[in-house]
């Protein structure tokens, strides 16, 4: 799932799709070569929106949710977060 909404083409993976998943994004053309290797790689087909693929998008604040891309999502933070942390 992840592969295919960063194909989309929206700029950003924030507001930008997920505030609003049933807008396409500003430019169709953005990923386009993405697009295609994607389609050409894995079969897979590429929806026009973001709300085709993702269905609630929780509440960046939201400590729990059972939609795995926000858990994806949170996991690699908590990761990347984990070790940039300074414990004094």
């Amino acid at each position: 799932m992840t592969l295919r909404l960063l194909a989309i083409g929206y700029e950003d993976i924030s507001e930008d799709c997920l505030g609003a998943p049933g807008e396409p994004p500003a430019d169709d053309n953005l990923n386009a070569v993405y697009r295609a290797w994607l389609i050409e790689r894995y079969g897979v087909s590429i929806p026009a929106m973001a709300s085709e693929i993702v269905d609630e998008v929780p509440d960046e604040l939201t400590k729990t949710s059972d939609d795995p891309f926000w858990r994806w999502v949170r996991k690699t933070q908590d990761e990347r977060d984990s070790g940039s942390r300074i414990v004094t």
